[in-house]
């Protein structure tokens, strides 16, 4: 199976509607309205790039890019991953059956989309490389009263999707999500005076601990764990 595509949001907005699906969740390509012609070159472009088969009167999809589509039209949750360092790309991943799969805009070319196949370990090895998790040393750890105090006075987050602001005390933040909305785990570092700590919630309750490398590890793939 192919495991890696990129796709301008014109490409990406012309495969999902023929596909029955508005946009893709999490890159913003729900704002994007193409006029006739624009759909006509991303087709051809699609067709040239082998997305798309032509049998000269109409388009399908070839069997690995199917696979891909249909599981991020209807996904069984969601990871949402952002990050306050805008170095680092905000990235939503979509769990469907035995597929785990994630898109982000191009670190430097915002108008095109990535989309990989990817797994669990891979995914927070990717993370780890590229900085997301902020540890540096052995983190100090806060009074729990205090740290509550902290999370509901100074952290502030209306939405998932949202991305974290450069200057926020949430330096990372991961949920994972229900088709519905609700969120089902979170993992969030947050910097807080002189502690960096990690907070983790799932069903199992609400954990705050030390910001290590190994308690990143681990906190984040208890999180991605399907």
């Amino acid at each position: 199976m192919r495991l890696s595509y990129c796709f301008t949001l014109n490409q990406l907005s012309v495969l999902l509607k023929g596909s029955g699906c508005s946009f893709l969740r999490g890159v913003g390509s729900r704002d994007v309205k193409l006029e006739n012609h624009e759909v006509l070159s991303a087709l051809n472009e699609l067709s040239n790039m082998g997305i798309l088969i032509s049998d000269g009167e109409d388009f399908r999809l070839g069997d690995d890019a199917r696979a891909v589509v249909e599981a991020i039209k209807n996904p069984d949750e969601y990871l949402f991953v952002r990050s306050s360092n805008s170095a680092l790309v905000d990235l939503c991943c979509y769990y469907s059956g035995n597929l785990l799969i994630c898109s982000y805009r191009d670190r430097y070319i915002p108008e095109l989309v990535r989309i990989n196949v990817t797994d669990e370990a891979s995914l927070s090895e990717q993370l780890e490389e590229e900085g997301y998790f902020f540890v540096n040393g052995e983190g100090l750890f806060p009074d729990e009263n205090e740290a509550e105090d902290f999370e509901s006075n100074e952290i502030q987050l209306s939405s998932y999707e949202e991305p974290v602001a450069a200057d926020s005390p949430l330096l990372f933040n991961a949920e994972r999500i229900d088709p519905t909305g609700r969120i089902k785990a979170s993992f969030k570092i947050i910097e807080m005076k002189l502690y960096s700590y990690i907070y983790y919630f799932d069903s199992s309750g609400l954990i705050r601990d030390r910001l290590t490398l190994g308690n990143a590890r681990n906190y984040f793939g208890r999180l991605v764990k399907k």
